[in-house]
Order: C-alpha cells, then structure tokens, then sequence
C-alpha cells in the first residue's frame, strides 16, 4: 500500500477500521479476488496482495525506503508477506515459517497487522536486514506512509492525511472512503490528496477494512472518483 489509515472507532457498532490506497501498477495490478472460508484479499497474481484479512487478523503493508534511492528488488516479492501472516496465530514477521519465504531475499517493507481478539495494532518494518523493534497500540488513529522517494515526502503526505482527518471532523467508514478518494479522474493527486501516483501507474487500488463482530473487506480497483473505470469490486466478510 502507499497509504494506510488504521482507527480504533468510538462507535459502539464498530471496534476498528483499516483503509488503503495503493498504485495499481500494471506489473501487480489487481486482478481478482481471492477469497476462501478462512483469508480474502484482493490478489495481484501468484497468491500475493498488500492487504488482506483472516477470521482474526488484518494486515496491511507498505514499501520502506528510507532513502530517496530506490533498493535493488531482491529475489522473493513481498506480495507474498500478507498471506503468510494471515496465516499466521501470532502475526508477526519473525513467526512466519515458511520455507519458500526467507526475509533476507526481500526488499525492505513494512507491515500493519491487528489482531481481533487483543485489539492490539502492531507496525513492523523488515529495513532488509533486521526486523527492527514493533510499535504497538490500542486506541487512536495511526496513519502510514510509503516511504517511497525518502522520508521528507512520506512525511508530507502524513501531515495532508492529518489535514483531511481533521477536516471532516474524525474517522468513519464514510470520511475513510473521502479521503482515500482524493485523487483526479484519472487517478492523479488532487492538490489535497496524500495519496501517491506513480510514473507507471493507471489506476488505484483502494481498500478498507471494518472489524466489529466480523470482519469485513471492500474495495476496487480503478479510479476512485470514476466508477465506469472501476473493475474487480470487492465485498468479502468472514465471521
């Protein structure tokens, strides 16, 4: 994801939200849903994605580069990071146990998981060669950021997200989806708009998440302002 928005809400009907953009670049384009009894998420091929929840879990994850200069992209994609801790009890980036998927073969990201039953929010970051110290929290509002480019413009698009959150007095599902949806018809920023547009990208993928006694996914592919150019809507929820 480019941007990732996380809330605990204050609605009695609601417990948590998680919302997302991301550049749909035509190399890992929302193609489909996957969906079975256990995990949903909107899959960009090969069993990858960037967000995706479980009967117990949500998670979410963003580049992470530090620097304005772009890493080397190693051999092992990490689409493949989300589905793993989806499966995981605990999901955490050091309990993933996989064979195929040794983090030392992929590029620096960072990820955002919640798990349901503690209501305990937890941000990670692979840097490429550790799994520096997690965050955690239990209340509030948390905005995350691709620090795609460095960090001075991952930092502007946070403070634009706190400018929108605070315009529209707070977070809901409703605010979530107007500040995700603050992009041109063709997907370019607005001059408010957080979210980020890449050189290679034609259209947005954009999700959010709602936990109460469920949990809940919806989202699309295409320009958030333009629902003729909207392709694999998504609408998934797993008790």
């Amino acid at each position: 994801m480019c941007l990732v928005i996380a809330h605990f809400s204050e609605n009695k009907e609601l417990d948590f939200i998680l919302g997302g953009n991301r550049d749909d670049i035509e190399s890992r384009r929302h193609q489909e849903n996957y969906i079975d009894s256990q995990r949903a998420w909107p899959s960009v091929g090969e069993g990858q994605t960037w967000i995706g929840i479980s009967k117990s879990v949500v998670a979410s994850l963003l580049n992470y580069y530090p620097d304005e200069k772009i890493p080397e992209r190693r051999s092992i994609s990490r689409g493949f990071i989300v589905p793993q801790l989806l499966s995981c009890e605990n999901p955490r980036l050091e309990n993933i146990t996989s064979v195929d998927l040794v983090l030392e073969e992929v590029t620096p990201f960072q990820v955002v998981t919640y798990i349901k039953a503690t209501k305990i929010l937890v941000h990670q970051i692979w840097d490429g060669e550790n799994i520096l110290t997690p965050t955690t929290a239990r209340g509030g509002t948390h905005i995350f950021v691709s620090s795609s480019y460095g960090l001075d413009k991952a930092e502007e698009r946070k403070k634009k997200t706190e400018a929108l959150i605070q315009e529209y007095s707070g977070l809901e599902v409703d605010s979530m989806r107007k500040i995700l949806a603050t992009t041109e018809s063709d997907g370019t920023r607005s001059p408010t708009s957080p979210c980020m547009k890449g050189n290679s990208s034609a259209t947005i993928g954009s999700h959010i998440v709602e936990v109460c006694d469920q949990i809940k996914i919806t989202g699309f592919a295409g320009s958030p302002n333009d629902k003729t150019t909207q392709s694999v809507q998504m609408e998934v929820k797993i008790k």
